[in-house]
C-alpha cells in the first residue's frame, strides 16, 4: 500500500508454488554525525518514539524517503530537526542491520558523517551554529562533548543493544579524533567503474 494506491495479488495456479516476490523487507534509516569547529557533537532529544521521557541525547536520525539518497536524507534530517544548514555529506562511518521493526520489517541503518560549513550558518552568541529544534518531534537539541554523549548512551543502553551502541559510539569518537576514516565515496549513486573512487579504512 502507498498513499496513492493499494495493491492486492493472488497466485492463480493451484499446482505451482507462488513465485510472486514479497513486499519490501527493509526500511532504511540514517544517523547523522555533525561536529562543529570545536569538535562538539550535535545531539537531539526525542519528544516521541522509544526514547521519549528518558532524557537520552542522541544524534539526529530519520528514515530515507523513496528515491532519496542516503547522503541527501542525512542532510535533510539535520536541517529539519535542528535548523543547521550548510551541511554536506562526508562519509559513511558504520552500517547496522536489525530486525522486528515497524510492521515486522527489518531496519538498515547508516551512520554517516556530515561536514558543516559554519560560514554559511547563523551563529549563536557563543559562535556555534545556531540550533532551532523541531518542536513537533524534539524536546531540544544542543552541542555536547563526544565523551558526554558516549557516557549517556552507555547508561541508556546498558541492558539492550549494548554491543551495537558500543560500536557506533566507537566509530563516532575515533572519527572525531581523526583516527578513523570510515567509507569515503565520491557519490552514492552508481558510477562506471572507471570514474568511481571508493576507499575504506579498518572498521571500528
Amino acid at each position: 500500500a502507498e498513499p496513492g494506491y493499494v495493491m492486492l495479488n493472488r497466485w492463480l495456479p493451484e499446482d505451482e508454488p507462488n513465485l510472486m516476490p514479497p513486499g519490501a523487507s527493509h526500511q532504511v534509516g540514517i544517523g547523522a554525525v555533525v561536529l562543529n569547529s570545536r569538535g562538539e557533537l550535535l545531539v537531539v532529544q526525542e519528544r516521541h518514539g522509544p526514547l521519549r521521557g528518558m532524557g537520552v541525547w542522541k544524534v539526529p536520525t530519520g528514515l530515507i524517503h523513496v528515491g532519496e539518497n542516503v547522503s541527501d536524507g542525512a542532510v535533510r534530517e539535520v536541517e529539519e530537526e535542528t535548523g543547521v544548514s550548510g551541511c554536506t555529506f562526508d562519509r559513511v562511518l558504520a552500517v547496522r542491520q536489525a530486525h522486528g521493526f515497524l510492521f515486522g520489517k527489518s531496519d538498515l541503518f547508516f551512520l554517516v558523517a556530515l561536514r558543516v560549513n559554519e560560514s554559511e550558518c547563523k551563529l549563536d552568541s557563543d559562535g556555534r551554529p545556531l540550533l532551532t529544534p523541531q518542536l513537533e518531534e524534539l524536546e531540544g537539541c544542543r552541542w555536547i562533548d563526544v565523551s558526554e554523549y558516549a557516557a549517556g548512551q552507555e547508561k541508556a543502553f546498558a541492558d539492550r543493544y549494548q554491543r551495537v551502541h558500543e560500536s557506533l559510539n566507537r566509530a563516532i569518537s575515533t572519527y572525531q579524533q581523526g583516527e578513523y576514516g570510515g567509507l569515503v565515496v565520491d557519490d552514492l549513486m552508481p558510477l562506471p567503474s572507471s570514474s568511481s573512487s571508493v576507499k575504506a579504512d579498518d572498521p571500528p
